[in-house]
């Protein structure tokens, strides 16, 4: 019986962070600070909006946007190319933070940065995109990586918030030991 339990407990530990692992993972978001994770699984896109004032905003956009997507195009001859998409506003805005790959297979990439001035925000804004992966270049694929947009040169004072496989293996090791615990009694 407990060995039924504790299965039920690490598959629930284990679908219900997975499910929810698309789009963007919000650590902190206000006008000085905005940060995160993203993970876009297979053919996937996300946006976020209202995002504190830090991006650059535009009239279509009034109260800014973060975008993010990766979609996998398969070729007649077996092969196939993956494109990868994380930027804010319009791509080609002047001063726009702005990222974007094709890649073929699994590939790694440099951590970017750089600053802009919002003028309509008022502010200088300092930003990096890290940990940017690609597992595979072909449909069952996952991009992934953290986000930082500070007023601050130093960065985001808070970590990024962790990603949910990370989160579901930390609670299956905290029912193991609890189940262990209980065997020695």
């Amino acid at each position: 019986m407990k060995s039924r339990v504790l299965s039920l407990l690490a598959a629930a530990l284990l679908a219900g962070p997975m499910a929810a692992s698309a789009g963007f993972l919000i650590d902190s978001n206000d006008k000085s600070e905005f940060d995160g994770t993203f993970t876009f699984a297979g053919n996937e896109s996300a946006y976020k909006e209202s995002i504190g004032g830090l991006l650059p905003k535009s009239d279509s956009f009034p109260e800014g946007r973060f975008f993010g997507s990766r979609e996998f195009f398969p070729f007649p001859e077996g092969g196939g190319e993956t494109e990868l998409k994380l930027f804010s506003e319009a791509t080609g805005t002047p001063g726009d933070p702005y990222f974007e790959k094709t890649v073929f297979g699994a590939r790694s990439f440099p951590d970017l940065g750089g600053s802009f001035s919002n003028s309509k925000a008022g502010v200088m804004v300092h930003w990096w995109f890290s940990n940017l992966s690609e597992s595979t270049g072909d449909a069952g694929g996952v991009f992934s990586g953290a986000f930082c947009f500070s007023t601050s040169a130093n960065g985001c004072t808070s970590n990024p918030a962790p990603e949910p496989g990370t989160l579901a293996l930390l609670g299956l090791g905290l029912a193991g030991l609890a189940a262990s615990r209980r065997r020695k009694r």
